[in-house]
């Protein structure tokens, strides 16, 4: 049984439709929730893109492997004949003539020009894109437009904010307008009435990281610093014992941590424990 998307999904899809038949200029952004199926109103867009426009060609880029993997994988689970490919070191596949390209902006920088005439593109995780014209994403929109002057962005976010510099869709942004928001009080509250969303069970810690001396870059922490400041042995068992205790009652936990190391030392000292 193929995948089909929820009606709030449906919304997000339709909106995107709306807007471009509106014939407005510029490029719009759909926020929604993690875990409410961004992967599913993409392939979702694309299938009624491509049903009726069956030569375009679109690339939807994002910044992890995993991401480009879902993405690819949630389309196939809707439309399971689609013309798309994987360009992504990391996943080591490399499709540059499929009609649609998932892809990894690290590993496409550079390659802009081997994919010819692209029509559109969609950014998975939009709030990752800088409006610093010296950004992997901006030389990249800037090659493909090279070809193509009259390409299109679509971006999605769970977040549609950036640290120091406001919304994503204001200022130097390439994103001009938002076409769907869900991520406000009143409609996350309604994913979690629905079943959509889990319950979210807050608890205080005792402990807390002091990170008063560390940078940010673009908006965002200085990772080196981050991890340097974070990834200390004390710290870092002080923080598992009091989240085994505070967790102890949980199915499952999800730890967040600075970095690929520091990941590596929480994931040994809970084996210790």
């Amino acid at each position: 049984m193929l995948l089909t998307p929820r009606e709030y999904q449906d919304d997000a899809i339709n909106s995107l439709f709306t807007f471009f038949d509106d014939n407005r200029k510029g490029n719009p952004i759909i926020a929604m929730p993690c875990g409410t199926g961004k992967s599913v109103v993409i392939g979702g867009f694309l299938g009624k893109v491509f049903a009726a426009w069956p030569n375009q060609k679109i690339m939807v880029v994002t910044h992890v492997k995993e991401l480009i993997a879902q993405n690819h994988g949630k389309l196939l689970s809707m439309w399971p004949t689609a013309p798309a490919g994987i360009h992504s070191a990391g996943l080591r596949k490399h499709a540059i003539h499929n009609n649609i390209i998932f892809a990894g902006i690290g590993s496409i920088v550079r390659k802009a020009a081997s994919f010819g005439h692209i029509d559109l593109l969609i950014i998975d995780e939009a709030d990752t894109l800088s409006p610093n014209q010296a950004t992997m994403y901006q030389r990249f929109i800037a090659d493909l437009m090279k070809v193509n002057s009259k390409l299109r962005v679509i971006g999605l976010t769970a977040t549609p904010w950036r640290t120091k510099e406001g919304h994503i869709a204001t200022g130097d942004s390439i994103f001009t307008d938002v076409c769907y928001d869900a991520t406000g009080i009143e409609k996350f509250n309604w994913f979690i009435e629905e079943g959509y969303l889990s319950t979210l069970i807050p608890r205080s810690t005792d402990m807390n990281y002091d990170i008063s001396g560390v940078g940010t870059i673009a908006g965002e922490y200085n990772q080196k610093q981050l991890h340097a400041c974070v990834d200390k042995y004390e710290l870092t068992v002080q923080a598992l014992k009091e989240a085994a205790d505070l967790g102890s009652n949980r199915h499952c936990w999800l730890v967040f941590c600075a970095g690929v190391e520091h990941a590596i030392h929480a994931s040994e000292i809970l084996n210790d424990m």
